[in-house]
């Protein structure tokens, strides 16, 4: 039980950095920064 915890907010925390590099990545310096 206590594994599939870690597990869980380990992918909670995965998908928060990940989606706020996207939401970042908006903004038009950041997208230069990024090499888009």
């Amino acid at each position: 039980m206590a594994t599939n915890e870690v597990s869980t907010r380990k992918k909670i925390s995965q998908f928060f950095w990940r989606s706020w590099a996207i939401q970042d990545s908006w903004n038009y310096e950041r997208q230069m920064n990024m090499g888009f």
